[in-house]
């Protein structure tokens, strides 16, 4: 299989959201799930999972000041 797409990021600035689908994550039993990470350069907060297809997601608080904006100007990020 070649795969093109290295990983879908879904992104918010609410870290309320961010807690509860991580924890929402949790509950699933997923196989891989990585504890939230904070990344100082991007100042956001991120954590990686697999969906059962095999495909790498990532969960992103992006927090104020930050110079990462949502890819397409998708809803604000929220």
């Amino acid at each position: 299989m070649i795969r093109v797409l290295h990983h879908v990021s879904l992104s918010t600035t609410d870290m309320d959201r961010f807690v509860r689908f991580y924890r929402d994550l949790l509950g699933l039993r997923l196989d891989r799930i990585s504890p939230p990470q904070h990344i100082a350069p991007g100042r956001c907060t991120s954590c990686y999972f697999y969906d059962p297809d095999g495909n790498l997601l990532e969960l992103q608080q992006i927090h104020a000041g930050s110079p990462i904006r949502p890819a397409l100007g998708l809803a604000g990020g929220n």
